[in-house]
C-alpha cells in the first residue's frame, strides 16, 4: 500500500445533467485495478472493452492475441505514474460499441497526491 492516495472525481460525459462519482483511491494502484474500481463505482458490471488515455498515451489490457494497435499494458502502469501533476486528467472510454451507444468518458481530475490520514477537503 502505498503513503497516497488520489481523489478522483469522474464524470460521465454524455449524460445531462452530468452523472459524477469523487473516490479516493491508493496512488500505487494500477490503471487495471483502477478500471474495476471506476466499474464499481459507476455502477457497471465489467466485462466490456475499455482504455485509458493520458498525455497521448492509450493504456489498455493486454490482447493475448497480439492483434490490434500497440498500446500501454495498462497492469503495468500505476496512477501515480500516469497522474503525475495536480489538475492532470486521464480519459476512461468504456464499451466500444459505437451501435449500442456512444462511448462513456470519464474524466478524472486528480489533486495533488497526499499522506493517508490528512484531511485535505
Amino acid at each position: 500500500m502505498s503513503e497516497t492516495i488520489h481523489r478522483l472525481k469522474i464524470t460521465l460525459r454524455s449524460v445531462k445533467p452530468p452523472i459524477w462519482r469523487r473516490i479516493e483511491v491508493d496512488s500505487d494502484v494500477t490503471l487495471g485495478d483502477l478500471s474495476d474500481l471506476l466499474e464499481a463505482a459507476m455502477g457497471r458490471m465489467g466485462g466490456h472493452l475499455h482504455a485509458f488515455e493520458a498525455g497521448g498515451v492509450t493504456y489498455e489490457p493486454p490482447d493475448p492475441d497480439g492483434f490490434g494497435p500497440r498500446t500501454k499494458d495498462e497492469n503495468r502502469h500505476k496512477l501515480l505514474k500516469v497522474l503525475g501533476a495536480t489538475g492532470a486528467k486521464l480519459r476512461w472510454d468504456y464499451d466500444f460499441d459505437p451501435v449500442a451507444f456512444d462511448p462513456e468518458q470519464a474524466t478524472a481530475n486528480m489533486r495533488a497526491p497526499r499522506p493517508l490520514g490528512d484531511d485535505w477537503w
